[in-house]
């Protein structure tokens, strides 16, 4: 699929400014050129450039007798990037567009560890895909892109840029926690308990999505390789005092971690307060030794507007999950941030805390507890 996905992409790239002409511009060059037929409708496209810069600086507390870092790090879900997207910009209800984004990873989080402060950058495709289709039937999404499992990225309304935050394991994944006895890094990482690898987050597929029915209702599916798929509806709502936000997913992935996943996503805002509540509870399909991993995680948000340059939201979360790596295992996250935009600047600033602790049958492993501090450069 993804050899068909940059086909695609060449041809509606020769497509755009394969010509002498520039449809964009609209200033072609007489020289040489054919006349176009009366009659005929040439598309036109709008071409945006745009990306960000993404760094933060991390401090670990492991229990071994001494802080380790700073860390430099990118975000992994939200790092730096650069992104073009092509689209037609006629009054026609048909759309045809093109989304390419290219991460550039300088310290990926899953590659940073105690015993490894330093690895390689990465430079990941976050996005190749055609988008076509109509305003009242919907749009196809085709080649590399976010799922539809991925809209609880969207659900989070506290006000805080980085949307990894809700998404509790993703920031500090590759570090090793210390066995409580011996006082030695473990063979065990925060990723093993606090994220699920083989999920349908950024994949080679095809997706649908209905356009936005009832005043906020939307629905979205995807298939992708090896038998994955997903599906997933959502109900985005304003109303005079209140922001509202529903979504429902659930992926189907074939693997030894677990068969398959439903997420359900709940979340509200004061207008006038700017206090909010953000939530996700998940249960995943039984695994290779039949155990049913659940969890969930619930923020606290306050957003509030002391300065004229931009917003400050305060946030605190707890998150829980049980039968994640064992029978009978529990995790807790436990974390609180602070950011400052900078509105004028298109500049966020972000700091905070978070702490992880397993309790397990099998192994007995001290807490770790993380800070960081980030900033956030869009363009």
């Amino acid at each position: 699929m993804m050899k068909f996905t940059h086909v695609l992409l060449a041809i509606l790239f020769t497509t755009i400014v394969g010509y002498n002409q520039s449809y964009a511009s609209e200033v072609p060059d007489s020289t040489g050129v054919k006349a176009v037929q009366s009659g005929v409708s040439v598309p036109k496209f709008t071409y945006q450039f745009s990306g960000r810069v993404h760094k933060s600086l991390m401090m670990v507390n492991d229990g071994g007798g001494s802080l380790e870092g700073p860390y430099v790090m990118d975000s992994d879900q939200s790092p730096s990037r650069l992104k073009l997207l092509v689209q037609n910009r006629d009054s026609s209800p048909f759309f045809l567009g093109a989304n390419i984004e290219v991460g550039l990873h300088s310290k990926r989080p899953t590659h940073i560890s105690q015993e490894q402060a330093n690895p390689e950058a990465v430079i990941r495709i976050m996005a190749s895909e055609l988008t076509f289709g109509h305003e009242k039937y919907g749009y196809i999404d085709l080649g590399i892109g976010l799922t539809s499992s991925t809209m609880f990225l969207e659900s989070d309304l506290s006000g805080i840029a980085n949307s990894n935050l809700l998404t509790v394991g993703l920031a500090s994944q590759g570090l090793y926690f210390r066995d409580r006895e011996t006082g030695e890094l473990s063979d065990t990482q925060i990723v093993d308990y606090y994220y699920t690898p083989g999920r349908m987050l950024i994949t080679d597929r095809i997706r649908y999505r209905s356009p936005i029915l009832f005043d906020g209702f939307q629905i979205q599916g995807g298939v992708a390789t090896d038998g994955k798929w997903d599906a997933a509806a959502r109900y985005f709502k304003t109303f005079e005092h209140w922001d509202f936000r529903s979504y429902v997913s659930y992926e189907h992935t074939p693997s030894v971690a677990f068969s398959g996943r439903g997420v359900l996503g709940l979340s509200a805002k004061h207008h006038a307060s700017g206090l909010s509540v953000s939530s996700l509870f998940s249960k995943a399909g039984a695994t290779e030794n039949n155990r049913n991993p659940n969890s969930y995680i619930i923020r606290l948000g306050l957003e509030r507007n002391w300065w004229k340059y931009g917003s400050t939201s305060f946030t605190i979360d707890y998150g829980e999950g049980r039968d994640i790596r064992t029978y009978h295992d529990k995790i807790e996250s436990v974390g609180a941030f602070v950011q400052q935009k900078i509105t004028p600047l298109n500049f966020d600033v972000y700091a905070g805390f978070r702490k992880y602790t397993v309790y397990s049958p099998e192994e007995n492993l001290l807490p770790i507890q993380t800070a960081t501090l980030g900033m956030i450069f869009i363009f």
